[in-house]
């Protein structure tokens, strides 16, 4: 992927220091970026990204400045631009980092992290990869809506009425081999003409609205149509599914839930269920008799985004997992911070204590993915290696990264 920022970015330095602005700005310039404003401050910066509407645009700001610093400049930026993202700077030592994009992480998703000044090149360009990931998202909408745009409420209702939430797949690799094992199935709603929403925009409703267990039906159906393709080319191929504990807290949804499964033909053995939590659900009795009998029934369970919000030891404990799943929070600091690679390192060997298999979420480079095959994570999944796609492109894809192995084995073997 190019380091380079896209021809189209308008790229925004903010830092009350004239010298290292001007620098920044020299050095942004140097890489490639045509389009290079500065501000002295947060209030000029917001007054820029107010003055450029829904452009998509790149912000490096200075965590530490006087009156508004850069985490409270953070949390203006989607209300003033939602096409953006923003990237903080900072002098201060790597805890302080990292606690600023944590807390930063929580009033925008647009914060692409924090990184030491002065910025080396090989940051520059780690910046660069993460807005373009970000903005591949972006890029998923029609071209007149922006990143965040939301539908009306009625329209989104009427859309996942008629079923528009579709399945798509980004597929997992073991580290070891470089083999496809499975992939993890994400929600996708269908806008026409080309144009997809992410979770993000719409899950809300979706779980707003008591849906969740219809949806996930919805998508269990679409993956029984979209198996038999697949496991022509795999065997054995596991697919992932997100499971809201809030959608089996109810006594008649593990008989729904196993209905859909064999009325789609899917094979408990190709089937797993990464259970996501909420405050509610974790204190529901229902909620986690029914995870343990879909454990009974066959079906493989990950504890997904471990360490974070409410999947933690407590409920590693009370409830039968067979896969731990880092969080992308862990995975892509593990690079950098000394702390978050310990943290991986101890969860790692914690799941091979108890048996469990793992994956790590969020692997965008080679580094990362070398770092975790060292520490003993058996598979990733990633823009390193793919993005969630439609089912038939994933089978295309399959077909293309079958031929790429035996290529590169056979000039492993001359």
């Amino acid at each position: 992927m190019s380091a380079r920022p896209a021809d189209s970015a308008k790229v925004l330095v903010v830092d009350d220091d004239r010298f290292q602005r001007r620098t920044l700005a020299r050095q942004l310039r140097a890489a490639g970026a045509a389009d290079v404003a500065e501000a002295e401050d947060g209030n000029a910066a917001l007054a820029w990204l107010h003055d450029h509407g829904d452009e998509a645009w790149l912000a490096l700001c200075d965590l530490d400045m006087p009156g508004m610093d850069g985490l409270e400049l953070v949390r203006h930026f989607d209300t003033a631009n939602p096409r953006g993202a923003i990237a903080l700077l900072s002098a201060h030592d790597a805890d302080v980092l990292r606690s600023a994009s944590l807390l930063g992480g929580g009033d925008s998703r647009r914060l692409l992290g924090t990184w030491a000044k002065p910025l080396a090149s090989a940051d520059l360009a780690d910046i660069f990869m993460r807005w373009r990931l970000l903005a591949g998202d972006s890029l998923l909408l029609p071209d007149d809506a922006g990143a965040d745009t939301c539908i009306d409420v009625s329209e989104l209702r009427a859309a996942l009425e008629r079923g528009a939430v579709v399945a798509w797949l980004q597929p997992k690799i073991e580290l070891a081999t470089g083999a496809v094992v499975g992939a993890e199935a994400l929600a996708r709603l269908d806008l026409g003409a080309g144009g997809v929403m992410l979770p993000g925009q719409f899950w809300h409703q979706v779980a707003s609205d008591g849906r969740e267990l219809e949806t996930t039906l919805t998508m269990v159906g679409q993956l029984g149509r979209a198996l038999p393709a697949i496991l022509a080319r795999r065997e054995p191929f596991v697919v992932a599914l997100n499971l809201a504990l809030d959608s089996i807290a109810a006594a008649e949804a593990l008989p729904r839930l196993s209905a859909a499964v064999e009325a789609a033909g899917i094979g408990r053995e190709h089937l797993m269920f990464e259970i996501t939590e909420s405050a509610a659900a974790v204190q529901s009795a229902i909620a986690a008799g029914n995870v343990a009998r879909l454990r009974m029934r066959g079906f493989r369970l990950s504890i997904d985004d471990f360490g974070t919000g409410h999947s933690t030891l407590d409920q590693l404990y009370r409830l039968p997992f067979s896969e731990l799943k880092l969080d992308r929070s862990f995975v892509q600091q593990a690079m950098h911070d000394r702390t978050a690679r310990a943290m991986v390192q101890s969860t790692l060997q914690l799941a091979r204590t108890l048996g469990l298999s793992t994956v790590a979420e969020g692997v965008e480079d080679e580094a990362t993915a070398l770092l975790l095959r060292e520490l003993g994570c058996d598979c990733a999944q990633g823009w390193l290696f793919a993005p969630a796609m439609p089912p038939e492109e994933f089978v295309r894809w399959l077909d293309r990264h079958a031929d790429a192995r035996a290529m590169a084995a056979f000039d492993a073997r001359v």
